[in-house]
């Protein structure tokens, strides 16, 4: 089960697709670097493709990234659990950093090809996977049921808007939506640039697609990544509550005054 886009690396290819995700595994102390995972969902089921080795395996080994997979895949179950389409079932192939595991791998019930799969660009979805998670009661998974639109996506919930005043914070959770941002416009990871708060930091809002902080100077700096319609209603509300706070013109007056939303401003 290769998950991919014909002419396109795997990598983009989730990051692009709606339904697709990263899982990226760090030193929760250094914030290292240590494995990922990339995988689409399709139905009822996350596909993933295989767990890379630990980058560092004097302190991780490939069993505690196994373990880790395993805690973010009942994760994803238990967040989509009360939507209109929850996920029953997330599966890897036992390669990589599983080579070991392949003993585990069952034959997951679906034909060795992507009959209705194509307008998803899917290539070489196997039948036999490692299942990580299921909600399965009885069985080792819940019978795979792909969806017959072709094209199917699912609209996540919304992450939680987090506060705070913690600058070290700040820097971790806004320069993640930086980076995704760079991403989507097609930076390569390696010239990725992260925010240098130069001007101090008094407190911030911060979420997975925008933020918004307030420096020492009390000005005002905000950004979204423009792919979930939602990210700008939400911007746009706590935006006017902060600048409500710091007495800073709202988005009509900079309407008023011939400014785009977008400007930052003293």
């Amino acid at each position: 089960m290769r998950i991919g886009g014909a002419g396109e690396e795997l990598f983009y290819f989730c990051l692009h697709n709606p339904n697709g995700l990263h899982i990226r595994f760090e030193d929760p102390e250094t914030h290292e670097y240590i494995s990922r995972v990339a995988g689409c969902r399709n139905g009822n089921t996350v596909f993933l493709n295989g767990l890379r080795e630990s980058c560092n395996p004097d302190k991780y080994s490939n069993e505690d990234l196994y373990k880790a997979l395993k805690v973010a895949a009942e994760r994803l179950i238990e967040l989509s659990k009360n939507s209109p389409c929850p996920i029953e079932n997330v599966v890897t192939l036992p390669v990589e950093a599983l080579e070991d595991r392949k003993s585990e791998a069952v034959h997951l019930g679906i034909e060795d090809c992507d009959e209705g799969l194509e307008d998803l660009r899917y290539k070489n979805i196997k039948n036999m996977a490692i299942v990580v998670a299921t909600t399965a009661k009885q069985g080792i998974y819940v019978p795979i049921d792909f969806d017959k639109s072709k094209v199917p996506t699912y609209e996540t919930c919304r992450a939680r808007v987090h506060k705070t005043t913690d600058i070290e914070e700040a820097k971790e959770r806004i320069n993640r939506v930086v980076a995704i941002k760079q991403l989507f416009n097609g930076v390569d990871t390696v010239e990725i640039a992260a925010l240098k708060f130069e001007k101090g930091f008094k407190e911030g809002i911060v979420t997975d697609d925008w933020y918004i902080y307030v420096d020492e100077d009390e000005i005002i700096h905000f950004d979204y990544i423009d792919k979930d319609p939602r990210a700008l209603d939400e911007l746009k509300q706590h935006l006017a509550e902060m600048q409500m706070k710091y007495g800073k013109p709202t988005e009509q007056d900079m309407v008023e005054r011939g400014e785009g939303f977008g400007t930052r401003w003293i």
